[in-house]
């Protein structure tokens, strides 16, 4: 407890000190400005202002972007109005508004002229960059960086030239091209230690850890992150500072080092606080929920997510409510609390529907507007071209009236005039190429959308008709024989109401196993959070898996042969691979006939673990297996003692094998056997800083 005391004590005072100190850095910068007498000097003054809060505090820096605004205008300088574009997108950008924030950029490369400064347009093209990189753009994002560095290159811009290298450094840690992105960081690393630029550093040792985090160097990752936590201490860079201990957080719990992991989402919350982040809070709570998941103190973890709950639905942030109420509906089901997680578990869907559908209409609306953009633009580039046409023949005009007897100056004039119309036209026609070509692109990103509505309302289909049709058969079935066995029960002999008796458990349990399977499907279509994993030994869970299979195995009179050394283990989601290696084997034992043969494998190669389930059964042919993993076909087949099937179990097999980034295939041969081949590769997300 003293302990706990003192850890809590320390965070409220190093944070408290962060406040004071940051306070004290704003107020210089304010004087600085207040007494300026020129103009440009109050410029430099409110774009240091503005720097500065977009750091430590983005809500704050609004108002001074106003007076920003005026005063470039004021000053009728395109270099200071650039600057302004530049301040005013890097706001945008902070506060999440990138669409708003790239339309301010290309504002500003509209207005560029002769006498720009090089390093206002490589600013420009770099933030272009970065803003892309995050819509998840990445050819338009390194075309722009390109454009920036060559321009840096040219005119000895070595601060920029390293922002840029940081940028390309996460593009490529995202494509997974890890050891390039290193090079790009030791590159910026090298620029910004010879400029003693220790903000920028810091930002590069805060990707090198996310970088040395995807490579399972979680220690040299934590050391990259004291680091650059060190530096935005000493700087006090406050929004920095609580990312860094939020990834700090999330590396020392997958290094299994809970309380530390807690202790420092603890900080990242308490600096966050300061810099009135709330969404940042919720998602630092959210993380403090998952590491009490992971020590299986639900009550405690319930207690984390629903603080974060709060702050998200205080700030409408449906992502971030998206994945705290699925985190919160397995915690309870986990806790065995059924009809809590079954609410939390229809409000994630509800929820889903509601973002999805906003998606859409958000989609059209962009389709729409880009086409009435692209109209308007064509009409006044027509216009335009009219009024040069105009011009052309009064200056056509005034010419043969004033120069008659100069024919050879008149067909000069006339030949340079029409070469610049067919030049304006050829440019029109591109643009107008170019516009085209991008509602291309709209219509084909609503063609891929409404194809994902279709398969999701194909997979609702699936769900209910399983529902509608074999869920409901067999409990009516169960029904009618109970009603018949009360209502005849003394007409019917000792042995007619065993048989009755026994139908009756046949059908309770392949009813039992329709809804298990149910069940582990319909959570399924939260998608991919939900996997813990742990290190299993295969040979045990093989043999638990069996051992649960020991009664139809023994009514068939199969023999067994399993190929796995003891010394085998994994890293996955141990009730996923049960599932999988359960459902496998079911079917390996449901279509082999009596005294037939089953083996089960292991081999490892490439970085892979494979699994091969072989049995001597049945086989299928090919549009069987074209079908196995289907959701929309229908291929459930009875088995050699006319066991039935559910049809869902190699769909649940192929969607956590997915999770696990791993493949699932068959090779069957009519009358001869089946082989399934299982792979699962040798696993909280960072987050990254440009």
């Amino acid at each position: 407890m003293k302990l706990v005391n003192f850890l809590m004590i320390f965070v409220v005072f190093s944070t408290w000190h962060i406040k004071s100190e940051t306070d004290d850095k704003l107020d210089s910068l304010v004087r600085y400005y207040q007494v300026s007498n020129i103009d440009s000097l109050k410029v430099d003054g409110l774009v240091d202002i503005i720097d500065y809060l977009s750091k430590t505090n983005p809500s704050k820096a609004a108002e001074f972007i106003d007076t920003l605004d005026d005063l470039t205008i004021k000053l009728n300088d395109n270099n200071h109005r650039i600057n302004f574009y530049i301040q005013k997108s890097i706001f945008f950008a902070k506060t999440s508004k990138l669409q708003e924030s790239n339309e301010i950029l290309l504002r500003a490369i509209n207005i560029f002229d002769d006498l720009t400064k090089p390093f206002f347009k490589a600013n420009v093209y770099m933030n272009l960059g970065i803003n892309f990189l995050r819509l998840g753009d990445y050819t338009s994002s390194i075309n722009y960086l390109n454009k920036s560095i060559d321009i840096c290159k040219e005119n000895d811009l070595t601060a920029l030239l390293g922002s840029n290298y940081i940028t390309l450094g996460i593009i490529n840690h995202e494509a997974g091209n890890l050891s390039r992105s290193k090079q790009y960081y030791f590159d910026a690393e090298k620029i910004f230690i010879e400029l003693k630029q220790e903000e920028r550093l810091s930002m590069v040792y805060n990707n090198l850890a996310n970088v040395y985090k995807s490579l399972d160097s979680l220690d040299l990752a934590i050391e990259y992150l004291d680091k650059s936590i060190s530096i935005y201490e000493k700087l006090k860079i406050v929004t920095r500072l609580s990312t860094a201990y939020h990834n700090k957080g999330v590396y020392l719990a997958g290094m299994k080092n809970y309380g530390e992991a807690i202790e420092s989402l603890n900080k990242s919350i308490e600096i966050k606080k300061i810099a009135n982040d709330q969404i940042g809070m919720g998602v630092s709570l959210l993380g403090i929920s998952q590491v009490y998941d992971l020590l299986e103190n639900y009550d405690y973890s319930i207690k984390y997510l629903n603080e974060a709950l709060e702050i998200f639905k205080a700030n409408d942030t449906k992502k971030h409510l998206l994945d705290a109420y699925q985190v919160l509906h397995n915690l309870y089901a986990a806790k065995g609390d059924y009809k809590s997680s079954y609410e939390s578990l229809s409000i994630y869907h509800n929820l889903k529907d509601s973002i999805f559908n906003e998606n859409n209409q958000r989609m059209i609306n962009e389709l729409n507007a880009n086409y009435d953009l692209s109209s308007k633009e064509i009409e006044n580039q027509n216009l335009r071209i009219q009024s040069d046409r105009q011009q052309y023949y009064i200056i056509i005009a005034i010419l043969i009236v004033v120069l008659i007897g100069s024919l050879a100056v008149l067909y000069f004039i006339k030949n340079r005039t029409m070469k610049k119309i067919n030049k304006l036209l050829e440019d029109n026609k591109n643009k107008i190429e170019s516009q085209n070509a991008k509602l291309e692109i709209l219509n084909n990103e609503l063609t891929t959308a409404n194809y994902h509505l279709k398969e999701l309302n194909d997979t609702k289909d699936k769900y209910f008709s399983i529902i509608s049709h074999d869920l409901k058969g067999p409990i009516s079935s169960q029904n009618n024989l109970i009603e018949m066995l009360l209502n005849r029960e003394e007409d019917l002999t000792v042995e007619e109401k065993k048989e009755y008796l026994d139908l009756v458990f046949e059908s309770a349990q392949n009813t039992y196993k329709l809804l298990e399977n149910l069940l582990i499907w319909g959570n399924l279509q939260m998608k991919r959070n939900t996997a813990h994993f742990t290190n299993l030994n295969l040979l045990n869970l093989v043999q638990n898996v069996l051992d649960n299979l020991t009664l139809q195995i023994t009514m068939k009179n199969i023999k067994l042969k399993i190929s796995i050394p003891e010394t085998v283990f994994m890293v996955a989601d141990v009730s996923m691979i049960a599932t999988i290696l359960r459902n496998l084997t079911n079917n390996s034992v449901k279509f082999t006939n009596q005294g037939g043969l089953i083996e089960i494998s292991y081999s490892h190669s490439d970085g892979n673990h494979l699994i091969v389930i072989k049995d001597s059964g049945i086989g299928m042919n090919n549009d069987i297996i074209e079908k196995l993993f289907r959701i929309d076909a229908e291929i459930s087949r009875p088995g050699t003692n006319n066991e039935k099937g559910t049809g869902l179990g190699l769909i649940i097999c192929k969607e956590f094998v997915e999770i696990h980034n791993g493949k699932i295939w068959a090779e069957s041969t009519p009358a001869v056997g089946t082989k399934f081949f299982v792979t699962i590769p040798d696993c909280l997300t960072p987050e990254f800083e440009a």
